[in-house]
């Protein structure tokens, strides 16, 4: 039983790696802009390029995709309750 648990989990590994990078691949994929749907439909140019910046889409899809791993690095990410309540707020 010890065996199998442990070949289980070693098997799991390996999809804590995958899963994000393939959604991140086919994030990438969809047309249009990030910075334009995260910034809002009345965005100005200046406040899209900041959107751009601090999300950090500015940078090559190479550089980017380490950050996807990295919550903290992604503005939109919910870092906890008070961040999943204010998305169900704004529906």
């Amino acid at each position: 039983m010890l065996r199998f648990t442990i070949g289980r989990v070693l098997a799991a590994v390996p999809l804590i790696f995958a899963v994000p990078l393939v959604v991140f691949l086919l994030i990438e994929l969809v047309p249009g802009d990030p910075a334009r749907i995260l910034a809002g439909e009345n965005a100005t140019a200046g406040h899209i390029e900041a959107v751009r910046i601090s999300s950090g889409l500015d940078q090559p899809v190479l550089v980017r995709s380490p950050l996807v791993m990295n919550t903290d690095n992604v503005p939109w990410a919910a870092q906890g309750p008070q961040d999943l309540r204010w998305v169900a707020e704004s529906k």
